[in-house]
């Protein structure tokens, strides 16, 4: 059986104002799985990303903590892991994914938090901000 994914997503179907130039603007949203447990495994769509867009920089800031050596990952539907892999669950920490996993989404995509493969995750919470920048004027 395939592991579910639950949607608590910004950005929708974005329409930015802008008509000319480069547009960009930051993503935030929180995850509390005191509030939607994820089962092993189990992934959660947190900012939709538009078509034609380039994720610049995504940062995770760990307000609540889950168990000793749990860890879960920041990615898209591509790859669980595209932004940020085993971030450390059980500390209060901020992580910022490396300036070589920036990514250019030609279609519109999410960015999505996997929890552990072994374990639910019940406490864990999370801030993740992205940075996007629109392309949506090129061809």
């Amino acid at each position: 059986m395939a592991n579910a994914t639950y949607t608590v997503a910004l950005g929708g179907n974005t329409k930015l104002p802008a008509t000319s130039g480069r547009k960009s603007y930051v993503l935030e949203q929180v995850f509390d799985a005191a509030v939607q447990n994820l089962a092993a495994g189990e992934s959660v769509s947190l900012i939709n990303i538009p078509a034609k867009t380039l994720v610049k920089d995504v940062v995770v800031v760990v307000e609540t903590v889950e168990a000793a050596n749990d860890a879960f990952g920041i990615g898209d539907s591509a790859s669980a892991t595209q932004f940020l892999s085993a971030v450390a669950a059980n500390a209060l920490a901020a992580s910022k994914a490396a300036a070589t996993t920036d990514k250019y989404y030609p279609a519109a995509n999410d960015i999505r938090l996997t929890g552990k493969a072994d374990a639910a995750t019940t406490a864990l919470k999370v801030r993740v901000k992205a940075t996007l920048v629109d392309y949506s004027d090129q061809v």
